[in-house]
């Protein structure tokens, strides 16, 4: 830790307005760095002090009369240490017995300001290792930054050993995303090697880690993400705060969590406008796989169906093929998700068997047809 010239002089200009004392501040080489008073001794060298620091020595009180070391007063000078490295002295002129216990609580009340500004200066720089970390690991295609992510993810304390899952929680504008990661990292299920990203204001992305044993991981994967959610559901559920979670691909490989991340971001376009508030990617392979065929192949495909189907009918497709099949067609279950009375759903099939000849309740081909027409009709919008 090196004590600055900026940090010194920033303390002595707080400290002068409570003491009218001379003050003078020296680094670990015996320079005085600082002075409260004497400005013009600013870049000379202090004897006393660099004896201090050489012989690691905590206090020298120094009489009238009896100061003829090179470049001090008589007053007394402290040792000042962050941990147990020496920094530098802090000295003030005066008589020794009036003025020791001053300069104690000014080596109390400097040595905590260095505490503070080399915390700050830690936890700004692993700031800027993490944004560069998220920048190179989402979004980089520089082969360079991409090889270079086990080193960086190492000094951030991220082990690539661990299979880890992407969760990608995205809220309305204006909510206080410092206090949505502080819920993440009070659940139970929180751990170290969970990173928590921030690639926008009104998102937060979690790789959580999740246990080694495959066989398990499968297994419970669902469970350890509910877990590690639960504090801040419970949180938005309670303030009526909009928020959606989407659950994207297991990785291992740094070099391939992009893909996690990007099969978030489909789900959180693809399903913009559905009611449900969590999206596991592994249940929405299908869409996901659907949505690769180019939009001219399903134009090749469905341009006759369009023909066939009035407008108002296609509307009336879009949301209830995608609730029918979510629910396995079963009607109620359907009605109830649309806020609609199974009457509709039933008079809505029946239009269907009208326009088209299908029966997607009795017949299996049918219904997949309808998929991907409802997919097409989507995509068209």
């Amino acid at each position: 830790m090196i004590l600055s010239g900026d940090l010194a002089n920033h303390f002595i200009d707080k400290i002068t307005s409570y003491s009218k004392f001379n003050i003078n501040i020296m680094n670990e080489q015996g320079i005085i760095i600082a002075a409260s008073i004497e400005k013009k001794r600013i870049g000379s060298f202090h004897e006393i002090a660099y004896h201090m620091i050489q012989e690691h020595t905590p206090i020298v009180r120094t009489e009238p009369g009896n100061h003829h070391y090179l470049g001090t007063k008589y007053g007394v000078n402290v040792l000042l240490q962050y941990g147990h490295e020496v920094i530098g002295v802090v000295g003030m002129t005066g008589l020794p017995s009036e003025v020791e216990s001053l300069i104690s609580m000014v080596k109390l009340a400097l040595e905590t300001m260095v505490e503070y500004e080399s915390q700050h200066d830690f936890m700004q720089q692993r700031k800027d290792q993490q944004l560069r970390f998220m920048n190179n690991l989402l979004f980089s295609e520089n082969e360079e930054d991409l090889s270079s992510l086990p080193t960086q993810a190492d000094s951030l304390g991220y082990s690539e050993r661990l299979y880890r899952i992407p969760i990608l929680i995205s809220f309305q504008p204006g909510e206080n995303s410092a206090l949505f990661t502080d819920f993440l990292h009070s659940s139970q299920s929180a751990s170290k090697q969970d990173i928590i990203l921030t690639p926008a204001e009104n998102e937060i992305l979690v790789y959580k880690s999740l246990p080694q044993e495959l066989d398990r991981m499968l297994e419970n994967y669902q469970y350890i993400i509910g877990d590690l959610l639960n504090p801040l559901l419970k949180y938005v559920r309670e303030h009526d705060i909009q928020c959606k979670c989407y659950i994207g691909s297991i990785h291992k490989n740094f070099h391939d969590y992009r893909h996690g991340y990007r099969h978030c971001c489909w789900m959180r376009f693809f399903y913009r406008n559905s009611q449900k508030n969590s999206f596991y990617f592994y249940n929405c392979i299908e869409d996901y796989l659907t949505y690769q065929i180019p939009l001219t192949e399903l134009e090749n495909i469905f341009s006759m169906f369009l023909e066939k189907l009035p407008d108002e009918q296609k509307e009336h497709l879009t949301f209830l093929i995608p609730a029918l099949d979510s629910h396995g067609y079963n009607l109620n279950k359907a009605a109830k998700e649309l806020y609609i009375h199974k009457n509709t759903v039933v008079f809505q099939l029946n239009k269907l068997r009208e326009y088209l000849s299908m029966d997607p309740v009795q017949n299996a081909q049918d219904r997949k047809l309808l998929y991907y027409l409802t997919y097409y009709l989507n995509r068209l919008q």
